[in-house]
């Protein structure tokens, strides 16, 4: 059998525990037959009694089927301090963990666009914003402090354009010409390392993620439309999030740094296009999923099964002892 409150549960057993409960059962033939059932709650280490209650019962029966409600009343009335104000019991506070959350993302990104030949396609380390990605992600929680985080990233490059031209008067000049468009999919798997201090939620994370092109790249002055790959198409990223419970679930703002591996290329012949390295911005709202059990919840399951079922018809000892520990 096991009574809790406050966090505290009752055990039966010879260990040292900071609480001991003491009971004793008689009964007395005043008029009529009456049993009666004393019950305190002794401080282990002083030998103080806590506090202490006698009930009064028509029948035995009674005195069984109570014994788990009085158990919990007095649990729940313990004093909270000493008379020296110094906390004595305090009902622990359990932050839920799960094995998996589950979310959505929108953001930006600053990309830097590097030239992947010495040809004039691109201004060198052109940058611009104009650009935006939407993800879906999982992170699951396979240890204390230690997610495996996957995520599918849609966004899109809009990427500046210089052509050479020759002109009969200046000669060779360069010109801003009409950008690189073009979507494509990022598919990171990371680590993410997480902590929590009162309401707030932090992580750090890292690892590689797949570039996958989606349709063709756009340009007009290079023929409008043409298939585009990664010549290799792996990158790496690294990043932090910061965020609080909201709902249900947690709202996260994170910001992460990427870099391509290898260079988009003209599918058709192999020629380079340009590397990109960028600067991703993102807001995010996450749910939790299944719940894990709490270490108290594990210890509860593990005493219940090594409790044996009491002997069918047996009775109660005249006195009894019991132990708690938070």
């Amino acid at each position: 059998m096991e009574v809790g409150a406050r966090g505290y549960t009752l055990r039966t057993g010879n260990m040292l525990y900071d609480y001991t409960f003491v009971g004793s059962l008689g009964r007395t033939y005043l008029g009529a037959e009456e049993w009666f059932f004393n019950l305190a709650l002794i401080e282990t280490a002083t030998d103080k009694t806590v506090v202490a209650q006698e009930l009064a019962f028509k029948k035995r029966e009674d005195v069984y089927e109570f014994f788990p409600t009085l158990v919990f009343t007095m649990l729940a009335n313990i004093p909270l301090t000493k008379d020296t104000g110094v906390v004595l019991l305090e009902e622990p506070k359990i932050t839920p963990q799960y094995w998996l959350y589950a979310g959505l993302r929108a953001g930006s990104s600053l990309r830097i666009y590097s030239r992947a030949t010495a040809d004039p396609f691109l201004e060198p380390d052109a940058s611009n914003w104009e650009n935006v990605n939407f993800s879906i992600y999982a992170s699951f929680n396979f240890w204390a402090f230690l997610d495996l985080q996957t995520e599918v990233i849609l966004s899109n490059d809009f990427a500046p354009f210089r052509a050479t031209m020759i002109d009969q008067n200046k000669g060779q000049v360069s010109i801003r010409g009409t950008p690189f468009i073009g979507w494509s999919l990022m598919v990171p798997v990371m680590l993410k390392a997480s902590w929590r201090g009162g309401p707030v939620f932090a992580s750090a994370l890292g690892g590689v993620y797949l570039n996958l092109p989606l349709g063709d790249m756009q340009n007009d002055q290079l023929g409008g439309s043409f298939p585009y790959a990664y010549n290799v198409p792996l990158g790496f990223t690294v990043g932090a999030s910061v965020g609080t419970k909201v709902g249900p679930g947690r709202i996260m703002l994170d910001f992460r740094w990427a870099q391509d591996l290898g260079p988009a290329v003209k599918t058709a012949n192999g020629d380079p296009l340009f590397t990109r390295s960028m600067v991703l911005f993102g807001i995010s709202y996450e749910l939790p999923f299944f719940r894990k059990k709490t270490p108290e919840e594990k210890a509860a399951e593990k005493a219940k099964q090594a409790e044996a079922p009491p002997p069918s018809g047996g009775q109660p000892a005249a006195n009894a002892a019991g132990q708690i520990r938070n």
